[in-house]
């Protein structure tokens, strides 16, 4: 087996060119999407629908921020993290009364480990 030599630049050389070539002939527009797989594969779900608009009496408080994450799960947790590091104000909704981290991960927050 033989050696090659190769540098960092000439290895990201070689590899932003060979991407290049290879997007070329596979640029995709959202108008190139087929119908069929634009609509909906669910229905019925509630995220689906229309919001129902609220009453302006009904609004108790008004909130300015540039960030809203709904859901204080693993992933809510991870992305009001990250948008807050990068300076964002961010707002965490979470419809129960505290955080949670469920499913087949492990999860820990302030762990040494």
């Amino acid at each position: 087996m033989s050696k090659v030599e190769l540098s960092r630049r000439g290895f990201l050389k070689g590899t932003l060119a060979a991407t290049g070539a290879a997007m070329a002939g596979t640029v995709a527009h959202a108008g190139d999407i087929p119908e069929k797989w634009q609509q909906p594969k669910c229905s019925g779900w509630s995220w689906e629908k229309p919001a129902a608009k609220i009453a302006p009496e009904q609004i108790k408080k008004t909130v300015d921020t540039d960030v809203v994450v709904i859901g204080a799960g693993l992933a809510g947790f991870a992305a009001a993290l990250a948008a807050a590091q990068e300076g964002a104000k961010v707002v965490l909704v979470e419809k129960t009364r505290g955080w949670s981290c469920r499913g087949g991960h492990i999860t820990a927050f302030n762990s040494s480990l």
